[in-house]
């Protein structure tokens, strides 16, 4: 049996979901996403990637971190049923991330409507953030994708996209984050505290 979602990370989802159906105010939104921010910092839920970039994790570790949903699809490999993703419709202004890990993944102006009922991008932020494998499925070749920092699955590309490649990456909604542009701005602040303290430790034990 899954161990339940972490409190953070229930509530998380329900502030998700407050500000899709537009039920949340802006400003209440922001005054508890800012809370939610302080206490995983204090609290140090955020991964920490090794030496290599690389986030390692056992898989009884991983099903402390996510619901059972979310474990199904990101580190069993499953496909959320179409239309049923809170993010296929999604059409705010921001930033995807990995829901496991929490690495940048696709930005909210390469996603298109593709009808199969997921959320689909022209491309990744970066592709050294996505790795991926082709794999057979019932006698068709499909490209599986994941992410490059924790090795989640988040979905597949197909043939038919509107990019220049031609290529369409439909992706699980479990499998994402959404972060708005100030979110965004807030991480970033975070990250490059968080580099401070690393180089400062370096300097004292020199």
């Amino acid at each position: 049996m899954h161990a339940p979602a972490r409190p953070l990370a229930r509530l998380r989802q329900v502030v998700l979901g407050l500000a899709l159906s537009g039920l949340c105010g802006g400003c209440f939104l922001d005054e508890l996403v800012d809370g939610l921010d302080g206490i995983e910092e204090d609290e140090g839920v955020e991964l920490k990637p090794s030496a290599d970039g690389r986030v390692r994790l056992s898989e009884e570790e991983w099903q402390t971190r996510l619901s059972e949903e979310e474990f199904a699809v990101l580190r069993g490999g499953r496909t959320e049923r179409a239309f049923t993703g809170a993010l296929w419709q999604h059409d705010q202004r921001g930033t995807y991330l990995c829901a496991a890990c929490r690495l940048p993944l696709y930005d909210s102006r390469d996603k298109f409507d593709a009808g199969d009922g997921r959320p689909s991008f022209m491309r990744a932020i970066d592709g050294a953030n996505i790795d991926a494998s082709a794999e057979w499925n019932y006698g068709t070749l499909r490209i599986q994708l994941t992410c490059a920092r924790c090795g989640s699955h988040l979905g597949y590309a197909y043939t038919g996209g509107p990019s220049t490649s031609g290529m369409r990456h439909s992706l699980n909604s479990l499998a994402l984050d959404f972060e708005t542009p100030r979110e965004t701005a807030r991480r970033v602040r975070r990250e490059a505290r968080e580099h401070d303290r690393q180089e400062a430790w370096l300097s004292s034990a020199r």
